[in-house]
């Protein structure tokens, strides 16, 4: 049985519905956010209620345009208490307000049923090999035994309809199997100049300092590594965003 993307065709009320991991907005989205994988496990093993809502990504955006300061200090996943912190409503309300639509790579793995596995948790066992449905590398893996199915033809169908869109940030340093996904989006022609960026994972995996909240909004925003790009300044000037507020010395 195959396990699909926790939203491949989902709706999440007020306007936010899901065609094939693609998120389906009300308004006109400007901006992109491209991710991998999010599987369709336990709710105890994937608590994620939206895109990102695991890692350090929500916690970074509102920080930087809601409050504009270091005011939310944790991953989202640990402020479950009484709710998720912000709130999926707050969520929402962000998104539009900013004009933001998500989407992620991969909509099926393990779809091929002549191969057997075990599910425990976020990771699949095959034979005497454990696959991480979570992680990118193993991700990676099952596409080399074509078990991935990818949504790049369903993106660019959707980024050369979507008129309003002008950028994508994809949220990792592309490496294969995603080199040859992101190329193929990069080099579409949409009729229309549309930005392909690479900014840092919201999971903070690998990047140095602390605290990680902190560095990674400022990897976000003053990257010089070829390997990344930096949040378009553009777009933070006309959401009177200043970045030096989060500039580390």
């Amino acid at each position: 049985m195959a396990v699909n993307h926790k939203f491949k065709d989902f709706d999440f009320k007020d306007g936010f519905t899901t065609t094939n991991v693609i998120l389906k907005t009300s308004y006109n989205p400007q901006v992109l956010i491209l991710g991998t994988f999010n599987p369709l496990t336990n709710e105890e093993d994937n608590m994620a209620d939206f895109f990102y809502g695991r890692n350090w990504f929500w916690t970074c955006m509102f920080n930087l345009f809601h409050h504009q300061a270091i005011h939310l200090l944790t991953q989202r996943k640990f402020t479950q208490i009484p709710n998720y912190n912000p709130t999926l409503d707050e969520i929402k309300v962000f998104c539009e307000k900013y004009k933001l639509t998500f989407a992620d790579l991969i909509s099926t793995v393990l779809f091929n049923n002549n191969i057997e596995y075990n599910l425990h948790r976020n990771k699949a066992l095959i034979v005497n090999e454990e696959y991480d449905l979570i992680n990118d590398g193993d991700l990676g893996k099952l596409n080399a035994i074509n078990q991935v199915e990818w949504t790049t033809e369903d993106l660019k169908k959707y980024i050369t309809e979507t008129p309003s869109l002008h950028t994508v940030y994809f949220t990792r340093q592309p490496a294969e199997p995603y080199t040859t996904q992101w190329t193929i989006l990069k080099n579409h022609d949409y009729g229309r100049i549309v930005e392909f960026k690479k900014i840092f994972t919201p999971s903070g995996q690998g990047l140095r300092g602390r605290p990680r909240v902190n560095h990674l909004i400022h990897h976000w925003l003053f990257n010089e590594n070829d390997n990344y790009d930096q949040l378009n300044n553009d777009w933070l000037l006309e959401h009177n965003i200043d970045r030096n507020i989060f500039a580390i010395p």
